[in-house]
């Protein structure tokens, strides 16, 4: 009985946890969803379910990226409808699932960093094939039409690229402080003692999140330009 009440406290913990990611995913969209090229939006809901998915392994991620995109869709997803959710869902999957993969199998900083570097290039990806194979369906275009085509090296591709690549700055930076939060509030097991401390680690993940911030935002930039050129 005592072993039956343990793990129910433990399932209702990790519950609660998830359910707090998801809402943070959710906030994280409304809150960085101001920077836009062309019909393209950036926001940060990749990285908050990538922490997540950290913690809790790969399917919990996999249903928090569907909530988080339901959510979105039904409230404030704007008039995209099914193509929308679906671009929405594969990215935050895609992203998450890939970093976690490889964490779980390497549970250090190279891992962590590893796994990032690989969803930056996976979600990038996938989420060409959904423009070529996909969007012709949403805009009722013949496949591989040159609108599309057009666009894939000049706009999908780099700002796919430098959207994952932001994210993977992000997930870097609020990996362990989430961590810790989560820690001090028992919802999941460990001591958050010291783990905050500026360590070796830590200067890797500074300096790491640092190029890539920068390497992005120069992407960003360029996109920019040429939108309003």
């Amino acid at each position: 009985m005592e072993n039956n009440k343990k793990v129910m406290s433990t399932d209702v913990k990790r519950l609660c946890g998830m359910a707090i990611f998801v809402a943070l995913a959710v906030v994280a969209t409304i809150l960085t969803k101001w920077l836009q090229i062309a019909h393209l939006t950036f926001d940060a809901k990749d990285a908050v379910i990538t922490i997540a998915a950290y913690i809790y392994g790969p399917l919990p991620a996999l249903a928090m990226s569907l909530a988080t995109s339901m959510i979105e869709s039904l409230t404030f997803g704007g008039d995209t409808g099914w193509f929308g959710f679906l671009m929405n869902f594969f990215s935050t999957a895609a992203f998450s699932l890939t970093a976690s993969i490889i964490y779980m199998k390497k549970r250090d900083i190279n891992g962590a960093l590893i796994g990032l570097l690989t969803a930056t290039v996976v979600t990038t990806g996938v989420m060409l094939l959904l423009n070529v194979f996909i969007a012709p369906l949403y805009f009722g275009l013949p496949l591989f039409a040159p609108y599309i085509m057009n666009m894939l090296p000049t706009l999908l591709l780099p700002f796919n690229f430098a959207k994952a690549l932001m994210n993977s700055a992000i997930a870097m930076y609020l990996y362990k402080p989430v961590l810790a939060a989560l820690r001090e509030a028992k919802l999941i097991e460990g001591s958050a003692k010291n783990m905050l401390t500026f360590n070796r680690n830590s200067k890797i993940i500074l300096f790491t999140g640092i190029i890539v911030i920068a390497v992005s935002a120069a992407i960003f930039l360029i996109l920019l330009n040429a939108q309003t050129a």
